[in-house]
């Protein structure tokens, strides 16, 4: 059901019942477990910014590159009835095929399209999604859907947006997958150059490195470096706890306090703990400020005493 809100128990039962047929795809992939994401290994560690060493490989794009099973694929959904699909045809800038519901109970479906290129000079995901569109269909009634394709439908960019040399798959289904159909095509592409790509992008053997990352964007990741007199409110505990023993002791005590529902042990091998710290510490005072809803400046004191302004930082906790 994913983030359905405060009224969503009530859906819930109407799809349990009955009363209505569930036709929702996963807008994500679901993995077997956490270390099954690419980024694991590397994301919420040291550094402040998210860097996006898998490049395009970022969720589906990841797991049918690299032969990964997921637990629940993009794009899966569940369904009372059933669909066939059929009769696919390629006319021009036009993609078609026909859905017939097989089953017993009116239902929607969404057909997904996704395409796949044969081009091995530039990296790039084995399928991606260039199209969905939800159709209802009545028990044993039938209707075509179509698609268009255009040149940005197979572009990269490449200093520009380019069409590569190749055979293009072009694929339709009910999920990532789960492809029904699938037919080729022939396109002659631009003239370019072809670019220096680390060997992992397209070989996906262990992890993408922090050298592999640079070289992929063809400059230095620099982190920022905070120092005292620099921190204002959209800075974060983390930023600042190696510049005051106040925001060293408040690191500690929401390390503890998030520690309560894991058994009072912190412990970063955990994940689920590790996520919530990190989420805590990374958040700016502002938004810290923002969703405790608090109507005092107590924490924009705090980033005045971190900055060195000890009594302009009690002054100003005690404002109106």
């Amino acid at each position: 059901t994913g983030l359905i809100g405060e009224a969503g128990g009530k859906a819930i039962v109407d799809l349990l019942f009955g009363k209505c047929v569930p036709s929702g795809k996963l807008a994500e992939s679901w993995p077997m477990k956490y270390e099954d994401c690419i980024s694991s290994s590397y994301s919420m560690n040291k550094q402040r910014d998210a860097h996006y060493r898998e490049g395009l490989y970022v969720g589906y794009r990841y797991y049918l590159s690299a032969n990964v099973k997921p637990r629940y694929a993009f794009g899966h959904g569940l369904s009372y009835t059933t669909f066939k699909y059929s009769d696919m045809k390629i006319d021009g800038n036009k993609v078609s095929c026909m859905i017939t519901n097989t089953g017993n109970y009116s239902a929607k479906e969404i057909v997904q399209m996704y395409i796949e290129s044969d081009n091995k000079e530039f990296y790039r995901p084995k399928l991606e999604l260039k199209g969905f569109k939800k159709v209802f269909l009545n028990p044993n009634e039938s209707k075509e859907v179509v698609f268009e394709i255009n040149d940005r439908t197979l572009a990269i960019y490449h200093k520009d947006w380019i069409i590569p040399n190749g055979t293009y798959t072009i694929h339709l289904g009910s999920s990532s997958d789960n492809i029904h159909l699938s037919q080729t095509i022939l396109k002659e592409g631009n003239v370019y150059d072809v670019p220096t790509v680390p060997s992992w992008y397209f070989d996906l053997e262990g992890i993408p490195t922090h050298t592999d990352f640079e070289e992929l964007l063809g400059r230095k990741v620099v982190e920022k470096v905070y120092k005292k007199g620099d921190f204002t409110m959209e800075n974060s505990v983390d930023d600042m706890k190696d510049h005051s023993i106040l925001m060293k002791i408040m690191y500690k005590f929401v390390e503890i306090f998030m520690s309560s529902g894991y058994g009072w042990k912190i412990d970063y091998t955990n994940n689920a703990y590790k996520m919530m710290v990190v989420n805590a510490l990374n958040t700016s005072m502002s938004g810290i400020k923002s969703s405790i809803c608090m109507k005092n400046y107590l924490l924009e004191g705090l980033v005045e005493i971190v900055n060195g302004h000890v009594f302009k930082g009690i002054k100003t906790m005690f404002r109106k």
